[in-house]
C-alpha cells in the first residue's frame, strides 16, 4: 500500500499537472493539504479519473463557506482507492476544524484510520498552530488496537541533528551551537509551544505513532520537503511534511518527492511512503 501526502500550495491552476504526477506514482491512498473551495472540485474530477471514487475534503461540514477566508481558506482532502467513509466520530478540539480530516479506510487485508492535517504556520497565525497541534495530539494519545495514520504538512520542526535532537521553533540555536528555549515566544509562553511541536513529532511514538521517515532512515538522514525564499542569502531547508503510522502496518519505504518541488508543481515536495500489508510492495 502506497500513501502520498502533499502539500498543494493552493495551486488550482496547476491541479491536472498535479494529478497526473499523482497518477504515475500509482499510490493506494492520497492526502493533500491547501486545498481550497475553488481547487476541490477540480481535485475531485482529476483524482476519480484517474482511480479514486472514494474523496473527502475537510470543507464538507461547512453550511456557510463565507467563513473560509484569509488563512481558512485553506482545507486539506483525503482520496481512497479503497471504500473510505468520513470519520464523524472522531472530532479533534482544533480553532478551525477544516485543517483536520478523517476518514475509516476499509482495505483488502486491513482497516484503519487516517488522519491529515495542515498546521497554520505560526508566523502568520500565531497561537493558531500551538492550538492546533494541542488538539491533533490530545486526540490521538492514547492507545487504540485500530492502526492510524497521521500526516501532513506540519510546519515543524525548525532543526534536525544527527543525534536525535530535535529543535522546535520556540527554541533559538545560539552562535556556538546550543540550543536554549525561550521564555516568551511571541507573547506566550515558550514552554508551551515547544511542547506543542514536541508532543506531535515525538510523543505520539508512544501511542503508536512513530516517523516513519526517521524510523527507516535513522537521525543521519538529511532530507528537506520546503525551502523558504530569500533574495540575499541561501534558506535552510525544512522537513516539514510527514507521515506517522501504526507499527503493524509495517513501514517498508518513504520519501520525498523533490522533483514535484523542483518542476514547480507545489513549493512543497510530497512525501511518500509503502506499507507491506501482505509482504508485498511496489516500491
Amino acid at each position: 500500500m502506497r500513501v502520498i501526502s502533499w502539500n498543494t500550495n493552493a495551486r488550482s491552476r496547476r491541479v491536472a499537472h498535479l494529478v497526473e504526477f499523482l497518477r504515475k506514482r500509482r499510490p493506494d491512498l492520497i492526502a493533500l493539504q491547501e486545498v481550497t473551495l475553488n481547487s476541490v472540485p477540480q481535485f475531485r474530477d482529476g483524482l476519480r479519473e484517474i482511480g479514486f471514487p472514494f474523496i473527502h475534503d475537510s470543507f464538507e461540514p461547512f453550511r456557510n463557506p463565507s467563513l473560509l477566508k484569509g488563512p481558512r481558506r485553506y482545507g486539506v482532502m483525503i482520496a481512497s482507492g479503497y471504500p473510505a467513509r468520513l470519520n464523524r466520530r472522531k472530532v479533534f478540539k482544533v480553532p478551525w476544524k477544516e485543517k483536520v480530516l478523517s476518514v475509516s479506510i476499509e482495505g483488502p487485508e486491513i482497516s484503519f484510520d487516517l488522519h491529515a492535517a495542515y498546521i497554520p504556520p505560526g508566523s502568520t497565525n500565531g497561537w493558531k498552530k500551538v492550538e492546533t497541534l494541542e488538539g491533533i495530539y490530545g486526540g490521538l494519545a492514547r492507545k487504540t488496537k485500530r492502526p492510524r495514520i497521521l500526516c501532513g504538512d506540519f510546519n515543524t520542526p525548525q532543526e534536525e541533528y544527527p543525534s536525535g535532537e530535535t529543535v522546535t521553533w520556540a527554541q533559538r540555536i545560539r552562535g556556538d551551537g546550543e540550543v536554549v528555549t525561550r521564555k516568551r515566544f511571541r507573547h506566550g509562553a515558550g514552554a508551551r509551544w515547544d511542547a506543542a511541536e514536541r508532543n506531535v513529532m515525538a510523543g505520539l511514538g508512544k501511542y503508536d505513532l512513530a516517523d516513519v521517515y526517521r524510523t527507516l532512515h535513522g537521525w543521519e538522514s538529511r532530507d528537506f520537503s520546503w525551502y523558504p525564499i530569500r533574495k540575499k542569502t541561501k534558506a535552510p531547508g525544512r522537513r516539514f511534511d510527514h507521515i506517522f503510522a501504526s507499527d503493524s502496518l509495517n513501514a517498508v519505504g518513504c520519501r520525498y518527492l523533490a522533483d514535484a518541488r523542483m518542476n514547480g508543481l507545489s513549493d512543497h515536495s510530497p512525501i511518500e511512503a509503502d506499507f507491506s500489508l501482505d509482504n508485498r510492495t511496489h516500491l
